[in-house]
């Protein structure tokens, strides 16, 4: 059991045990213990508080008026992680129920408040950078982890004979339950980041701040930032290969497009190529990486290669032109680069999110289209598989594609008419029709975020919200805005299930993912608790280089791969 004390002003001490008992209470101790639910207790003298997670003796001695040191709390929260130094602010607050790593230090109303750690990167709440690194459970195995980890994915469990019937016959033997698995193996794979600190910055930030510890924690949550862009979007499988040549149109109003003819080809992009690239940039094919060592290795930069060219014909729309193209969806692709130009002349110009576009005006400075030269969209030997990818090139993940729709625009989320979102109710119901599922996510991007917000909060002009407002107020004033936090799947047990709806960074523009990290109890008696899992050989730790210049290098890496 962990202690620690807590220094109280005495006027609190006197008002919770009276004038005459403050020997009696600098004697009295507050013990916490772990406890399944969230719901944190005021303390009371002499009883056991509870908080989630948490093992500590609390002593509690009297101070003066004008003392309001405290001892800092040392220790593991939830996950066996240790906290550094510093980790709790003290806030004077009403005692009331508080989240999951909440701690109060006192039996007086005096809160002590978690401040945020490195494994929740951004800050508080709902502005963390890596929610999937921090829900995903990991576990490491050093001793005999060798270079690859071997698994089993468990895809169904089958009673023997007839699926609907178990009957057995006096005195006979059942037939053997079937239990469908794939063998699964990957690589370790290392993730790192390095930065270094001069001599005269740290000269600088005396007195001010441990320079080389604040750019520890910056590595690690910059490392954990990288990460979550792999377990979302690392490809290791998945190959794009080569689009379709696009389909071609256009209007000889409503642009700028000058006359003439142009070339029309498109590239398909990785959800890590759509991050990479940019119409200033260009599209990533492949990037030499430098070191701090000085030593360079090669990254596929997450694109296809290049579709053949489709010709608009001769424009002559007295240069007011608009170019509309569109290419078959890519299973794996999450964005499309197109490149227009009259013949040897194409460039960049446009990157969407759907399988169009409409072009109504030509830059002509973008990158040109003959710098994409293969198909470059996987990272075979440095990379694993993320949740989209392990989904993409799975036959029993549920994958949906809407229809192409007008070019340039695409197809939208529709409303029910009933509160809820046809397509969204479509893969609930696939979820629960394949697997007896419901999933437990559903992530989004802020487009997506505000498409369903908006179908599902009016239905055609007339709103669905009604405010309540007192007029007869002094000062009248109300808030404005509401979104949807959670979806109600209604393909559920036990009539129906809140899942919760959260925006995602790292997701694209017309791109959503879902999934069920836990599964049913006879998967979980076959030791198969969760759809997906890191599993370390070696988790983070830092390097401190030796000193070869007037600067400290420094590194924090991890070697890893993705269970799914």
């Amino acid at each position: 059991m962990h202690r620690a004390s807590a220094c109280l002003p005495t006027e609190e001490i006197v008002r919770s045990h009276g004038k005459d008992n403050r020997e009696k209470a600098a004697e009295m101790t507050a013990s916490v213990q772990p406890t399944s639910n969230n719901d944190v207790q005021e303390p009371v003298p002499g009883k056991r508080l509870k908080v989630p997670g948490l093992n500590l003796a609390i002593s509690v001695k009297p101070c003066g008026l004008a003392q309001t040191g405290y001892r800092q709390y040392r220790g593991k929260i939830g996950a066996p992680t240790a906290f550094p130094r510093n980790d709790y602010t003290r806030e004077d607050e009403p005692v009331s129920t508080h989240p999951r790593y909440s701690l109060i230090f006192a039996v007086t109303r005096r809160v002590w408040r978690k401040r945020p750690h490195p494994r929740q990167v951004g800050g508080s709440n709902n502005t963390w950078l890596t929610p999937l690194r921090n829900r995903i459970p990991r576990n490491t195995k050093a001793a005999g982890a060798g270079d690859a980890v071997h698994w089993k994915a468990v895809t169904a469990i089958q009673g023997g004979g007839i699926l609907s019937m178990g009957w057995v016959p006096e005195g006979q033997r059942a037939p053997r339950i079937t239990v469908t698995a794939e063998d699964k193996s990957a690589t370790y794979v290392t993730m790192g980041t390095e930065a270094d600190v001069t001599m005269e910055a740290q000269s600088a930030a005396q007195g001010f701040e441990d320079i080389m510890a604040t750019t520890g924690t910056r590595l690690l949550q910059a490392m954990m930032i990288l990460e979550e862009y792999a377990i979302l979007g690392g490809n290791r499988t998945v190959a794009l290969g080569t689009p379709t040549a696009p389909t071609v149109s256009a209007s000889t109003s409503g642009g700028t497009v000058p006359d003439a003819t142009y070339n029309v080809a498109v590239v398909a992009l990785t959800l890590e190529g759509f991050l990479a690239a940019s119409l200033s940039s260009g599209v990533i094919q492949q990037q030499t990486i430098t070191g701090m060592d000085n030593a360079t290795y090669t990254l596929n930069g997450g694109s296809s290669n290049k579709s053949s060219t489709t010709s608009t014909g001769a424009l002559s729309g007295s240069n007011t032109n608009v170019i509309y193209a569109s290419t078959p969806v890519i299973k794996g692709a999450v964005a499309y680069a197109w490149y227009v130009g009259t013949a040897g002349n194409e460039k960049l110009e446009a990157i969407t999110t759907i399988n169009s576009m409409s072009l109504t005006a030509l830059a002509g400075t973008g990158q040109a289209l003959t710098a994409i030269t293969a198909d470059r969209s996987k990272n075979a030997t440095l990379a694993y598989d993320g949740l989209l990818y392990s989904a993409f090139g799975s036959a029993s993940a549920y994958y949906s594609a809407l229809a192409t729709g007008a070019m340039g625009v695409g197809t939208t989320l529709t409303a029910s008419g009933n509160g809820s979102i046809t397509e969204i109710d479509a893969m609930f119901k696939a979820f629960w029709d394949n697997h007896r599922l419901s999933p437990e996510e559903l992530y989004v991007n802020a487009q997506e975020l505000d498409t369903i917000t908006k179908l599902t909060l009016s239905n055609g002009s007339n709103a669905l919200i009604r405010f309540n407002y007192d007029v007869s107020m002094e000062n009248p004033s109300m808030i404005a805005g509401a979104t949807v936090g959670f979806y109600f799947n209604r393909f559920s047990m036990n009539g129906g299930q809140l899942v919760p709806v959260k925006l995602h960074p790292n997701l694209p523009a017309g791109t959503i993912f879902t999934w069920a990290q836990n599964l049913p109890a006879h998967y979980i008696a076959a030791n198969v608790p969760q759809t997906a899992g890191v599993q370390c050989r070696r988790d983070y730790y830092q390097i401190p280089w030796p000193l070869i210049t007037r600067a400290n290098q420094t590194g924090v890496y991890c070697e890893e791969v993705l269970k799914v």
